[in-house]
């Protein structure tokens, strides 16, 4: 069961790793006004912890007994990293927090946020179920929550790129 699931997980690694690899490190310059800078800057923080999750979690998910529960210390990273994913939309909404955008021209950014972070916590939840799976030994259970879990996670990739994208096209750049 563990080979297969190596295999699985290693072309999902490289699929994803293509799919965020193009929004690996935000430019620092800025056109947006100083409202929209100042809207944008606590997501900005959001998008960084689910770029560099996502950036993470299939590679640790590879560990050898990452998805077995209490199993240190690649399981612990493995819940760190779901629990930084989480943390978008756990304990509380992180995009809500911040409202409505300033102007119009943000929207397509809050929305393909907000998607990566919904697909995220989608893979995070899937990504749990497998590591309560695998120490009950119930081996299809968790090959079908992992499956979820990655194209979740590639979903959320998606999404997150789009983001990138819809930011820097505005002129915007990642500012601090």
């Amino acid at each position: 069961m563990l080979r297969p699931l190596a295999f699985l997980l290693c072309g999902a690694l490289l699929a994803t790793s293509v799919a965020v690899g193009a929004s690996a490190t935000p430019a620092r310059t800025a056109t947006l006004t100083p409202g929209e800078q100042k809207w944008v800057k606590p997501l900005l923080a959001v998008w960084q912890a689910q770029n560099d999750g996502l950036n993470l979690v299939l590679k640790q998910a590879a560990a050898p007994n990452a998805f077995l529960i209490n199993s240190k210390p690649n399981n612990q990273k493995l819940e760190t990293i779901l629990g930084a994913l989480l943390s978008c939309k756990k304990p509380s909404d992180s995009i809500k927090k911040v409202g409505a955008p300033p102007t119009a021209r943000l929207d397509t950014f809050l929305a393909t946020l907000d998607a990566a972070c919904i697909d995220d916590e989608n893979g995070a939840h899937a990504f749990t179920k497998a590591m309560i799976a695998y120490t009950a030994n119930q081996g299809p259970l968790m090959a079908t929550t992992i499956k979820q879990g990655i194209a979740d996670f590639k979903q959320g990739s998606t999404e997150i790129a789009k983001a990138y994208k819809s930011l820097t096209a505005l002129g915007g750049g990642f500012v601090a």
